[in-house]
C-alpha cells in the first residue's frame, strides 16, 4: 500500500488519502506478485450457477454505486441504470469465472477511471492470470490507429516495422477496438489506452479473445507488400524476461547541453536504493544553479504517480508565489457500505470518516495537506521549464502537470497525459472480493478535484504545446524523438 509521506493527523495514518494502492513499482508487493514464477495453473473451467453469478453481480453493482466517487463523472445515473440492467439480463445461464470477468470488464472500463481495478483474486493488474501459455509472440506499437512490430518474444520472419493487419482471420482494427473496450483509463484520453494496449497486447489478447497454439498473422511491409505467416505462441515467462528493463530508472539529473538540465522522475514514491525525495530535490536544484542552467527539461513520461504530497512539493520549486493545489476531495457519502462483509477497507477507515463533511450536495473529505495553501520553495528555479509527458503520465504526475499548465509555468512536449486535467479518483481503496466467482474489484474512495483557474474540456489530459509522437522506427532504434524535439526548441529559443 502506498503511504503518504507523513501522517496527516496525530495518531492517524491517512490511508483514506493514499494515492494509487495498486501501483506497479520495483521492489513492491505487486511487482513480486506480477513477476513471480509460481504461476496459476490453467485448470479446466468450472461453471458457476446463475444464482451465484447474480449475487456477485448485485454486490459488484452495490460496490460501484455506493463507493465509487467518479461513477457519474462522465455518465449520469440513467445511463448506469440502463448499463447495469442490460448486463444483469445476460445472466441467464451458468458461466465460468473467465466469462463473468469478460462480461463485467467493459463496465469497469466505461467508468473511465484508470485507478479502478478488476482482476482475479490475488493477481492485481496481472493480465496473464487466466492464461500463461498460448500468448501472442510480437511486441506491438500503436500509432495512427495502426499496429506495428517493434520487437519479438521469439524469432519470427516478420521484420520490425511491419504493420500487422490481421490476426487469426480477424482484421487488426477490429481486434484493437474490441480490446480497448476493456481497458480502464481516465476520461477519453486515447494516448493512455493506445499505450497500454501496445505494452500489454499479449495479455489483453489472451484475456479477452483467447490463447492460441499458433497465430496466423497478416502483415504489410514498408513497400506495401502483404504477407501471411504462422508463428508459434510463447509463454508468460518469455514475455516477462524480454520486458525486464536492462537498467534501473531512478531519480536523476544530467546536463545534455550547455545551459540545459534534464531531470528524470520515473515515479513519485521511494525507490529501493534511490535517494530520499527532499534530499534529491535540494541536491538537484543546487546542481542546476551551479551549472547556470537556464532551461530545465522535466521528464515525467511513464510516471504513473505515487505519493500525493510529492507533486505539490515539486511544483513549489517552480514558483515564487503561494498556490492552491487541490480544490477539494469528495466521497460518495458518509454512510456505511451494504457490501462491507465482502470488502477490505483502508486501515482506520472508520476513524477517518469523521473528516467527511457534507457541503451542499457533496460530501467533502477535509483531511489532506494538499488542501492548504502551498508555499513556494525558497530560491525556486525561475528559468524555462519543459515537461515531457505521455499516455502513462498518470495520477500524481497529471496532478502536477495540471497545476503547471494552469499556472502557465511550463511548455509541454510529447503526447497527451494519461491522467485527466480536472483530477482523478484514487486515494485509499476498498477491495471487494466477490464470494462466488472470487473475482476482485478495487475501487478508489476519493475524487481529487484540482484547483484550476481556467476551464478545460472534461475528460481530457494535459495536451502538449508541442505534440510529438514517436514513429515505429524511433522505437526500434531507441531514438528519443520527444527529447530531441525539446532540445531543438531550446536551441531555437537561444537564436
Amino acid at each position: 500500500m502506498i503511504r503518504s509521506a507523513q501522517a496527516m493527523q496525530p495518531g492517524l495514518n491517512n490511508t483514506f488519502a493514499r494515492k494509487k494502492q495498486y501501483m506497479k513499482r520495483p521492489g513492491g508487493i505487486l511487482t513480486a506478485l506480477l513477476f513471480a514464477t509460481n504461476l496459476i495453473a490453467q485448470q479446466a473451467p468450472v461453471n458457476i450457477s446463475t444464482t451465484s453469478l447474480k449475487k456477485d453481480f448485485s454486490i459488484f453493482r452495490a460496490a460501484l454505486t455506493e463507493a465509487h466517487p467518479g461513477l457519474y463523472t462522465y455518465h449520469d445515473s440513467s445511463y448506469w441504470t440502463k448499463r447495469f440492467k442490460e448486463t444483469a439480463e445476460q445472466l441467464t445461464h451458468p458461466l465460468t469465472e473467465l466469462a463473468f470477468y469478460r462480461l463485467l470488464a467493459p463496465l469497469v472500463a466505461d467508468i473511465k477511471c484508470g485507478h479502478t481495478k478488476w482482476h482475479r483474486n490475488g493477481h492485481p493488474e496481472d493480465l496473464y492470470a487466466f492464461y500463461q501459455t498460448g500468448l501472442f509472440p510480437l511486441k506491438l506499437y500503436f500509432r495512427d490507429a495502426k499496429a506495428y512490430v517493434v520487437g519479438e518474444y521469439r524469432k519470427t520472419n516478420i521484420p520490425q516495422g511491419a504493420e500487422i493487419i490481421g490476426i487469426n482471420n480477424n482484421d487488426m482494427a477490429t481486434v484493437a477496438a474490441r480490446l480497448k473496450t476493456n481497458i480502464p483509463a481516465d476520461g477519453v484520453v486515447e494516448s493512455a489506452r493506445r499505450q497500454m494496449l501496445g505494452e500489454q497486447f499479449a495479455g489483453y489478447y489472451a484475456s479477452f479473445i483467447g490463447p492460441s497454439f499458433s497465430f496466423t498473422i497478416n502483415y504489410r511491409l514498408k513497400n506495401g507488400t502483404v504477407k501471411t505467416t504462422v508463428v508459434p505462441s510463447v509463454d508468460v515467462a518469455t514475455i516477462r524476461n524480454h520486458n525486464t528493463p536492462a537498467t534501473h530508472d531512478t531519480l536523476s539529473v544530467s546536463f545534455p547541453a550547455k545551459g540545459v538540465a534534464l531531470m528524470r522522475i520515473p515515479v513519485f514514491m521511494p525507490q529501493e536504493g534511490g535517494p530520499e525525495w527532499e534530499s534529491f530535490l535540494a541536491t538537484a536544484f543546487h546542481r542546476i544553479r551551479q551549472a547556470n542552467a537556464e532551461s530545465l527539461i522535466l521528464d515525467l513520461r511513464n510516471n504513473e504517480g505515487g505519493i500525493d504530497q510529492w507533486g505539490a512539493r515539486l511544483f513549489a520549486w517552480f514558483t515564487d508565489k503561494p498556490f492552491r493545489y487541490y480544490n477539494r476531495l469528495t466521497v460518495v457519502s458518509d454512510r456505511d457500505f451494504s457490501f462491507r462483509q465482502y470488502a477490505s477497507l483502508p486501515e482506520q477507515y472508520d476513524q477517518l470518516k469523521a473528516f467527511i463533511k457534507k457541503q451542499g450536495n457533496e460530501y467533502i473529505f477535509t483531511l489532506h495537506p494538499n488542501l492548504d495553501i502551498q508555499q513556494p520553495q525558497q530560491d525556486p528555479f525561475k528559468g524555462k521549464l519543459y515537461v515531457l509527458i505521455n499516455g502513462r503520465s498518470f495520477s500524481v504526475t497529471s496532478e502536477f502537470a495540471a497545476i503547471a499548465r494552469d499556472q502557465h509555468r511550463a511548455v509541454f512536449v510529447g503526447e497527451e497525459s494519461g491522467g485527466t486535467i480536472e483530477g482523478n479518483n484514487s486515494g485509499g481503496f476498498v477491495i471487494v472480493k466477490l464470494p462466488n466467482t472470487g473475482l476482485t474489484l478495487g475501487i478508489p474512495l476519493l475524487r481529487y478535484h484540482m484547483s484550476l483557474n481556467e476551464k478545460y474540456p472534461l475528460g481530457r489530459g494535459i495536451i502538449p504545446d508541442h505534440i510529438v509522437a514517436s514513429q515505429p522506427a524511433d522505437i526500434i532504434k531507441g531514438k528519443d524523438a520527444v527529447l530531441e524535439k525539446t532540445l531543438s526548441l531550446i536551441r531555437d529559443q537561444g537564436k
